[in-house]
């Protein structure tokens, strides 16, 4: 839940470059009227550098106040390649002063990449980054009504998705839910 009328909300998710800016390592190459894009992924694994090259689109409904951002890629040097489908919706809350945002994304990742995260791991490490996303979309949005300028001009996000730093967030978070079985019964 973010504390904006969702009016707001859903201006904010009509602007391409808001919503790259706040995925970590994302850069817009280009963006057409039609709603399609073209960009990059800068991404880290130790010493291992990946740059993912795609294209997206993005479909909205304002009638039901939901959208989706599909989009593939791939990196060359680890010959992996991915494909991510991100459905949202929102749900004004708070006599219409706060809105809800349900995010669902449904992701395939091949090649190299896949070999290192698989099952829990990858999946806990796709919540870690879309909640990184909702951070960073929330400050965006707070940073903007407070200071009364436009959200597009507030900073880009990380330069570089760091997966050795989510993917630490993640195997923490397994642990922690594996722990927690063992001893609440």
């Amino acid at each position: 839940v973010v504390p904006h009328p969702r009016k707001f909300v859903w201006n904010a998710f009509d602007d391409t470059e808001l919503l790259v800016s706040c995925f970590p390592g994302a850069k817009l190459i280009l963006v057409e009227g039609d709603g399609t894009f073209s960009g990059e992924v800068s991404a880290r694994l130790g010493p291992m550098r990946m740059q993912f090259s795609g294209d997206g689109l993005i479909i909205r409904d304002q009638s039901s106040w939901q959208g989706e951002v599909k989009g593939k890629g791939s990196d060359r040097g680890s010959n992996s390649r991915v494909t991510a489908n991100m459905r949202y919706q929102l749900t004004e809350e708070g006599q219409g002063q706060e809105t809800l945002i349900k995010v669902e994304v449904d992701y395939a990742l091949t090649g190299s990449l896949a070999q290192v995260g698989r099952g829990p791991v990858l999946e806990e490490f796709v919540r870690q980054i879309t909640k990184e996303f909702g951070a960073t979309l929330d400050q965006k949005l707070q940073r903007s009504v407070v200071n009364e300028i436009d959200v597009r001009s507030t900073a880009a996000g990380q330069e570089e998705l760091l997966f050795g730093s989510i993917f630490l967030k993640a195997l923490c978070s397994i642990v922690r839910k594996g722990l927690a079985r063992l001893f609440v019964k």
